[in-house]
């Protein structure tokens, strides 16, 4: 059993939420490139607010993470198909639990003790929502300006605390290839685990370069009910960073 455990904690955890949250990433640099096509959506839950806060839209990127893409994660990690399939969502979750533990961890949400219900932000200073795409937030100039902000919301991984940064540049660069059909070096600059309000999170900075621009992302991932991402992405042309920080600073979790 020790041995499964083991496993448990460098594969099964973190294998989902590598890839989501590579996605979510993937999803922002759609702006920038012509060959790939980002034209699914679903609504999510209102945010409450007011003024320049906002009734969320979630982007959601197509083929995020099927079992056969889950299956081929794992299995290039050294797990088998086989102890996969025959575990029940109920002995994953309490596995995570005890695999969070192991690594003092918060396992509340494995516990199921926490229950989040969305989450609110300010929108940066001269954006608006995008009127093709849900969920992606652009500036008045787009797309000479092609900077934008992204909120999507995924399923809850019950481990994304485990993800390091290593496996997380492996997704990222893997989905990049799967998207465009071509090799990005991703730079990770900045890899934070942090919480918003008491809920884990974590605070990504990544840099790569991609049809002729170099694009800086930060990226925000908030480990609730469900996963959370906002991503700002903008190119070498214009800096907003000053902005996405501001918003950034923004994000509350509702419980």
């Amino acid at each position: 059993m020790k041995k499964i455990k083991t496993k448990i904690r460098r594969v099964i955890i973190g294998a989902a939420a590598g890839a989501i949250a590579a996605a979510a990433l993937v999803l922002s640099a759609f702006s920038f490139s012509s060959e790939a096509d980002s034209d699914t959506s679903r609504v999510v839950e209102e945010m409450d607010g007011s003024g320049s806060y906002i009734t969320a839209e979630a982007a959601e990127p197509e083929d995020v993470l099927n079992d056969e893409e889950a299956i081929r994660t794992v299995e290039a990690l050294g797990a088998t198909k086989d102890y996969l399939s025959c575990m029940t969502p109920e002995e994953i979750q309490s596995l995570s639990s005890e695999a969070l533990a192991i690594e003092g961890l918060d396992t509340s949400l494995a516990d199921g003790s926490l229950v989040t219900r969305g989450i609110t932000f300010e929108i940066p200073e001269g954006y608006e929502a995008s009127p093709d795409t849900p969920g992606m937030y652009i500036p008045k100039r787009f797309p000479i300006d092609a900077s934008n902000m992204v909120y999507s919301e995924f399923d809850a991984d019950y481990t994304l605390q485990m993800m390091d940064e290593a496996y997380f540049e492996q997704m990222v660069e893997q989905n990049f290839t799967a998207a465009f059909g071509t090799a990005i070096d991703v730079n990770i600059t900045e890899y934070q685990p942090y919480t918003i309000d008491g809920v884990p999170a974590i605070r990504i900075k990544a840099e790569y370069d991609l049809d002729g621009n170099h694009v800086t992302s930060l990226m925000i991932i908030i480990n609730g009910s469900k996963t959370y991402t906002v991503v700002y992405t903008q190119t070498h042309d214009y800096d907003r960073m000053d902005l996405f920080e501001a918003s950034a600073a923004s994000i509350h979790v509702q419980k």
